[in-house]
């Protein structure tokens, strides 16, 4: 398996850097080490080599904006001084792998819903951890630099100003003498929003699973939809009719968006523009595949002038 998967992406992207004048650079030395057969396929590197598939077929999907004898960086942003940079960009767009974004509290986020018991436990499950750093984010601009968000995955802790306690991002409420907490929460949140203007030009937040997807995967996925609210794509290899969590996938998107609670976001100034996209059978090496359902589903292509979101379409069966 892992010779073929190396001849594959390998291919891949030997193919798009011929036909398109461009070099990828690989910045993830456990991928560059496995296409190079300095090193074995493992779990992590299967991940990764499922995530660059992604990222060569985005890639291909923006033919029309790639700059001849560019070079493409497949990489986590590099830190310069005060600021989240990328170094290479599309005409129009951007795609930015593993940024940094805001952390959260997760009780200040669920105030903003209405959420059934299902969901809820579903959410539960990554408790504690913060999930702010997805596999992809495209920008509908020519976008370089972000503001750079600490890689923090573990959520805030506050003290009460009442009795002083420490209170954890998930309590509403200090635990020690019921003091409510959102309010500060809040203040701490729209900071963190008001150095992300950028959000609003985010056109695709994307997640890859490299297998199926586990009941924490799905939670990990409607974490970031419910903090972020923007486009959001899980690309996975295994089949929607096979989960369990099938009919909550299909319906995510009016259940999110009828159990929005308006009044909360407009106190922080925020907007429900959410849109979910769920691409199953996007395996390596299917290339024709692939390529149809990111150019029909998700629109990454030469439309480099419309800043307003894709209208949401059903998900294929």
């Amino acid at each position: 398996m892992g010779e073929e998967l190396r001849r594959v992406l390998s291919e891949k992207k030997e193919a798009l850097e011929s036909r398109y004048g461009i070099h990828i650079y690989i910045g993830y030395d456990e991928l560059g080490d496995f296409l190079g057969g300095r090193r074995s396929l493992n779990p992590q590197i299967y991940k990764r080599c499922y995530e660059f598939w992604t990222y060569l077929i985005m890639l291909e999907s923006m033919e029309e904006l790639i700059r001849p004898g560019e070079s493409y960086f497949y990489e986590r942003p590099r830190w310069r001084r005060d600021r989240q940079r990328i170094y290479s960009t599309f005409r129009g767009k951007s795609i930015w792998c593993e940024p940094n974004m805001p952390g959260y509290d997760p009780a200040l986020i669920l105030s903003q819903y209405d959420l059934s018991n299902e969901i809820i436990s579903l959410l539960e499950i990554t408790q504690p951890t913060i999930h702010c750093i997805p596999d992809f984010i495209v920008f509908n601009e020519e976008r370089r630099e972000l503001y750079p968000f600490t890689n923090l995955t573990r959520m805030f802790v506050y003290y009460c100003p009442k009795c002083g306690g420490e209170v954890s991002g998930w309590n509403e409420r200090c635990p020690s003498c019921g003091y409510s907490m959102l309010e500060r929460m809040r203040e701490s949140w729209g900071s963190q929003l008001r150095r992300f203007p950028e959000r609003r030009n985010i056109e695709w937040l994307v997640e890859c699973k490299e297998k199926g997807i586990t009941r924490e995967d799905l939670s990990q996925f409607i974490w970031y939809i419910l903090a972020y609210k923007v486009p959001s794509a899980l690309i996975f290899q295994g089949s929607l009719d096979s989960l369990d969590q099938r009919d909550i996938l299909e319906n995510l998107e009016e259940t999110l968006r009828t159990g929005v609670r308006r009044e909360e976001l407009e106190n922080l100034g925020e907007e429900f523009r959410t849109r979910i996209k769920v691409l199953d059978n996007f395996r390596i090496g299917d290339n024709d595949t692939c390529l149809h359902k990111i150019r029909e589903e998700l629109t990454i292509d030469s439309d480099c002038t419309n800043s307003n979101f894709v209208k949401v379409k059903k998900v294929r069966r």
